[in-house]
């Protein structure tokens, strides 16, 4: 099997370049990294020499303009490469008869008054998920044919600059509103799977449970990490109302929870583990790119 990824640079990408490569001690596969200088999802005829040349059986799509700050800031280039490039890239894998896995985003469902699946209506509240709606509308023709995941503020062991757990503990101000949450090492194996079953359509993969960044906060108070002192220092100083917090930021927030019946009521069943022990276990044990063990997540019956 041959697999091109996009954004395998980025933080997400970086991670599951690293899930490959315990994969391929299972499964014959050739995996080509498509960096932004030799991969523009801007540009659709470097992207279509590539594809040519290289001939994948599938992408998994995570080139993305991800800073919801700087997507306020400049909406035409987020836009561009989330949404138009996004749908220059489906189209081109479509008609060349290749598997895409797209990574979308459940900051799609807007509050968390219930528990939204994958047929509740979305809508978005700020610029980067305004380019994340236009890129689902636009990718509407082909969503049997391809694997859209959304994810919900993603969370790892691996220590990055947009980790939720690296960026809370420098926040001063949190807020008390519940959230789904998705640890990166738990939901990775299960997009995984959820390719190699052949699955289509839309899919919440999200750890069950939900928490606010208040109690996350209390949680890395309560068992700092005994391995990177910066989850011991959390900033926080003070409770804020989600309005008041709304006031302080450029991008409007959502506070989202996200069923994954559909994710369960697959065949067979794919489960993951609670939302506060994933946390627990990111606390405890970060790590770097290339050090993390992917075997309690990953077994040979599965690949």
């Amino acid at each position: 099997m041959k697999i091109l990824v996009t954004g395998a640079s980025g933080y997400l990408g970086s991670i599951f370049v690293d899930l490959l490569k315990t994969i391929r001690r299972f499964s014959d596969i050739d995996v080509f990294c498509a960096g932004h200088q030799y991969f523009d999802v801007c540009y659709p005829p470097q992207m279509e020499k590539v594809l040519d040349a290289k001939r994948p059986d599938v992408i998994f799509h995570f080139a993305a303009s991800a800073d919801t700050d700087q997507c306020e800031r400049d909406f035409v280039e987020a836009m561009q490469v989330n949404a138009v490039g996004t749908y220059h890239l489906a189209s081109l894998a479509m008609t060349k008869g290749i598997d895409l896995v797209y990574f979308s985003s459940a900051c799609l469902y807007p509050n968390n008054n219930a528990w939204y699946t994958e047929k509740s209506p979305i809508e978005a509240r700020c610029r980067y998920t305004k380019t994340k709606l236009a890129a689902e509308m636009l990718l509407e023709p082909w969503k049997d044919r391809m694997l859209i995941i959304r994810m919900r503020q993603p969370f790892s062991y691996h220590i990055h600059r947009r980790n939720l757990l690296d960026k809370i503990v420098q926040y001063e101000a949190l807020i008390d509103e519940p959230n789904s949450l998705s640890c990166v090492e738990d939901c990775l194996p299960v997009v995984w799977n959820l390719y190699m079953k052949k699955m289509k359509g839309i899919y919440n993969v999200v750890n069950p449970g939900a928490m606010s960044p208040m109690s996350i906060v209390e949680l890395i108070k309560k068992y700092p990490s005994r391995v990177d002192p910066i989850y011991s220092r959390p900033r926080y100083k003070r409770w804020i109302s989600f309005k008041e917090l709304l006031s302080m930021v450029s991008a409007e927030r959502v506070n989202s929870l996200v069923s994954i019946e559909k994710l369960k009521a697959a065949k067979p069943g794919l489960t993951l583990p609670p939302v506060r022990s994933s946390i627990l276990g990111a606390l405890y044990q970060p790590c770097t790119i290339g050090t993390y063990n992917w075997y309690p997540h990953l077994h040979e019956s599965q690949l």
